[in-house]
Parts: structure tokens; C-alpha cells; sequence
């Protein structure tokens, strides 16, 4: 349906628009080292054939890491993943891990979006009973502390080969609405508190 496709861009550039703070300097080389360690895609693929992308919140130091860079972050990685045909089919599996995710961490999420989440996601809460876990993502590509056999993740080599896709990221900044000062978006004030804002 190609009226739908157009809506679906239309509606993701206005996005992209209203949402400044999230969308500046939106490469994969400006995400800061910190914000690194929280989140990748793992290479290998669940039980059914989808892309996993992996987040670990719990790690997250509200002190190095702003919440519009950790946002930020995620969104670079969700574009990444929407490229591909396969995801596009099959979808994607969210793998969060939650551990040490204390309440300071919980006020300086946005609650909205969470509860958004919750409208398009399935949830299985796992816990510690990684044989539920291992029935969806196999242990042999998860790392020893989800009960599996693979080593440590490694974060800094899938920030390191999504640096190279840099150029896309720009290219695909260029395109869409064209930003205006006539009252039309929310300033970038209205924004930045819309994301912060609990």
C-alpha cells in the first residue's frame, strides 16, 4: 500500500523534527563511550531467526549518560536493525536486563514512552530461570552470565563496524521537514523537557 508507506515516512521525518534533542548529532561515532556499554545488537539471531538487540539499563551512570543520549543511542541502534528486510519481517527481540536498575534510574526515564512500549511489545519476564530464556535466544550465543557459552559481549566492536555507517546516518539526516521558526514544532526547550519530563 503505497499511501500507507508514504504516511509511515511522513509521520517518521515529522518525528524526527519534533524530537531535536534525540535527532542531533544523530551518528553512530557521536555516542559516547559510556553510553557504549549499554546497549548493541548481538551478531548471531534468536530460535526463529530474528535480530536481538541487547540493553543493559542497570549499567547505566546518570552522571556520564544523559537520557537523551542513551535514547539517542537506542534509536541509532532501532535504525539500524529497521534496514534490514529480515527484521522488517520477522521483527526484533529486545533483550533487557534490568539488574541493578534503581529508582534514581526509574525517575530519569520517560514514563510516557514506557508506557507506549507496552501497546506495541510482548513481554516475557525471565528473571533468573534462564531455561526459559534459552528457549527463545540459544545458550550457545549468550555470554556466561545468562547461563550461556559464549563470551563477554562485546560492545565496542559493534560500535566500532556501526561507525561505518556513518555516511547513511547523514545522508538520511538530510532528508524531511525542513525545521522552521514560525511556531510550528515545539522549541527545542518544550523538547528536551518532554523527555525528561516524569
Amino acid at each position: 500500500d503505497v499511501e500507507a508507506a508514504l504516511r509511515t515516512v511522513k509521520n517518521y521525518y515529522k518525528i524526527r523534527n519534533t524530537s531535536g534533542p534525540v535527532f542531533r548529532d544523530f551518528l553512530p561515532s557521536k555516542v559516547s563511550p559510556a553510553t557504549r556499554k549499554l546497549m548493541m545488537i548481538m551478531k548471531e539471531k534468536d530460535a526463529h531467526g530474528r535480530r536481538i538487540f541487547y540493553f543493559k539499563p542497570g549499567m547505566w551512570v546518570l552522571d556520564e549518560s544523559s537520557y537523551v543520549d542513551v535514547h539517542r543511542a537506542m534509536v541509532v541502534c532501532l535504525e539500524y536493525l529497521a534496514k534490514d528486510p529480515t527484521t522488517q519481517t520477522l521483527g526484533v527481540v529486545l533483550l533487557f536486563d534490568y539488574g541493578g536498575f534503581t529508582a534514581d534510574k526509574v525517575l530519569a526515564v520517560n514514563v510516557g514512552l514506557i508506557r507506549r512500549a507496552f501497546e506495541y511489545l510482548q513481554f516475557i519476564l525471565i528473571g533468573d530461570k534462564f531455561e526459559e530464556l534459552h528457549k527463545e535466544i540459544p545458550a550457545k550465543i549468550l555470554p556466561e552470565e545468562y547461563g550461556g557459552q559464549a563470551p563477554p559481549l562485546d560492545f565496542e566492536s559493534f560500535w566500532n563496524e556501526l561507525e561505518g555507517c556513518d555516511d547513511e546516518y547523514r545522508e538520511n539526516s538530510s532528508y524531511g521537514y525542513a525545521r522552521t521558526s514560525n511556531g510550528d514544532f515545539a522549541t527545542v526547550a518544550e523538547i528536551e523537557h518532554q523527555l525528561t519530563f516524569l
